[in-house]
């Protein structure tokens, strides 16, 4: 993202919205810990498959 960073974004979604689901992939595991302390539901390392994707998405269905 040009002006701010994925992090910096959850954070503003959930002060905005605190039941957003979000759903956050990166190539970068380190990104892992933070994106979910951001407020981010499920987290999805790239790449990775459709099958993946559609996994996850599903998720915010059944629990939320």
């Amino acid at each position: 993202m040009p002006i701010k960073n994925g992090i910096k974004a959850t954070k503003e979604i959930i002060m905005m919205n605190k039941n957003a689901k979000i759903l956050f992939a990166s190539a970068d595991l380190k990104v892992k810990k933070q994106a979910l302390l951001a407020g981010a539901k499920y987290f999805l390392t790239k790449p990775f498959s459709c099958k993946q994707l559609i996994q996850k998405i599903n998720l915010f269905f059944i629990k939320f």
